[in-house]
């Protein structure tokens, strides 16, 4: 069997260009060139790291999977792509059974079709850049098809809280058929952290031995659960970005800004007149942004086009226990002034460095398992979850949407809809209360106005007059 190992490459495309560095593959013929060639095109166009490892993931599989297609004398390239899309969906073991010994688990629907996106991506780069077949190319839309398209397009614009300045040209999207793929609706599932669990979590779990990562944890739980940040934006916090707030003394403003076109610290600007947080890092630290880094050290931002975002403290006593744990957690960082993160790692050889996302999901793994509870997404119990917390209660707050959005820092209204999702105990209580007062009313309103429903309109399915008409004769009101 033939092997694509996994590297990292530091390509540059040109003479004059600086080292990029990207995830490639490694094939009996030598390193992977086209992938290196698009995933660099993808990186100064500013994908994050962790898209550019899916496409590598996603091109590896289909390698696999090619190669032992070729093996069986499979030729037909759209053929070999279908039984790729089932391959992912299905898997590749049948009634205990796998004759491509490749063992594959099938994946969920959202992973394949985002896989399945990623690859056409590249597929079309591979069409236009290295004249190679397209196994899945794009079909011209119809009429209808065309029209459809651009409802949608501009109904999405619409909703965004910016649609107003965007182009008017509608994007020609190419419109795929992913050959026999099932196109079932996605159900999206909101599970908050559960509030009865949460104080015993926060003042028991969180807890260790020691003091400091006892208090670097519960002030990025604080971030998430009451100010709806996401866990990578908590850890990216700089220790400027915390500050009281000159207005209001009694709100604590924490800032989050872009790792790279975030604004630089007050006053701050390169040679260049560059003011941006990139520049910074590079000229005062020696570092690069951590969503440009690979590995443990890279830490994404999902708020690509936003330069800075603040949180907003929900409820907003919520800032008084932040500040007052904040106070405490800076003594322990006085001393560590190779970079400005808020947030670092306390014990071993990274001592004093910027805290990785991997140790901070142990550290809430452990805190969940000291209170007996074991991590589980359905069940509300991940760091995400407090996200979904925070998005709820500003339901329950009765904050009005356009703020909800202000607060959840989303572009459009739509967005915030699968935070502010009711749970099933919410809903199933709602209703329960609901029956309860309908009970309590059965003989007065409600029994009247059901009268009149039934009044007239049932004579072809209750001739006889039994459970309908002017006088039901089974009824006994």
């Amino acid at each position: 069997m033939s092997y694509a190992i996994r590297q990292n490459f530091k390509v540059k495309l040109d003479e004059s260009s600086t080292l990029i560095e990207v995830p490639g593959l490694i094939l009996p013929n030598g390193p992977y060139k086209p992938l290196l060639h698009y995933l660099c095109i993808k990186k100064l166009n500013g994908y994050s790291c962790k898209y550019l490892s899916k496409v590598r993931q996603v091109v590896r599989l289909f390698y696999y999977y090619s190669d032992k297609q070729r093996k069986c004398k499979a030729t037909n390239e759209k053929i070999i792509f279908s039984g790729f899309v089932s391959a992912l969906y299905n898997g590749t073991i049948l009634d205990g059974e796998d004759h491509t010994k490749l063992y594959w688990k099938g994946l969920s629907l959202d992973n394949v079709r985002s896989l399945l996106n990623i690859f056409n991506k590249f597929l079309d780069f591979l069409s236009a850049n290295y004249s190679i077949t397209h196994m899945n190319p794009e079909y011209k839309d119809s009429s209808f098809e065309n029209a459809i398209n651009k409802c949608s397009y501009n109904h999405k614009s619409r909703n965004s809280l910016l649609g107003h300045l965007k182009s008017n040209n509608f994007p020609v999207n190419r419109n795929v058929d992913f050959m026999g793929q099932n196109k079932l609706f996605k159900i999206s599932k909101s599970t908050p952290f559960p509030d009865a669990y949460f104080k015993d979590f926060f003042n028991t779990g969180l807890v260790t031995r020691q003091k400091a990562c006892t208090l670097r944890n519960q002030l990025i739980v604080l971030l998430m659960h009451y100010g709806g940040l996401r866990v990578s934006e908590a850890i990216s916090v700089w220790k400027i970005d915390i500050y009281k707030d000159p207005i209001y003394n009694e709100q604590v403003i924490v800032k989050i800004c872009h790792p790279e076109e975030g604004p630089a610290p007050l006053g701050w600007n390169n040679s260049n007149g560059t003011n941006n947080r990139k520049s910074f890092l590079n000229s005062q630290y020696n570092l690069t942004p951590r969503n440009s880094k690979n590995g443990y050290n890279y830490v994404g931002f999902k708020s690509s086009r936003v330069r800075e975002i603040r949180v907003f403290w929900a409820p907003t006593q919520a800032a008084k226990l932040f500040w007052y744990k904040w106070c405490e957690y800076k003594w322990y960082i006085k001393d560590f002034n190779s970079h400005p993160y808020a947030f670092c790692n306390f014990n071993g050889k990274n001592k004093g460095k910027p805290l990785e996302i991997e140790n901070f999901r142990d550290a809430y793994r452990n805190a969940l398992e000291k209170i007996g509870l074991k991590p589980n997404k359905k069940a509300g119990l991940s760091p995400h979850a407090h996200r979904h917390s925070y998005g709820q209660r500003l339901v329950s707050l009765k904050v009005p949407p356009i703020m909800r959005s202000k607060c959840l820092h989303h572009s459009s209204l739509d967005s915030q809809l699968v935070y502010i999702d009711p749970s099933d105990s919410q809903t199933y209580e709602y209703l329960n209360n609901v029956s309860e007062d309908l009970e309590v009313n059965q003989n007065t309103k409600m029994n009247q106005g059901w009268l009149e429903v039934i009044k007239y309109g049932f004579s072809d399915v209750d001739p006889t007059g039994l459970l309908s008409g002017p006088a039901p004769k089974l009824l006994d009101y």
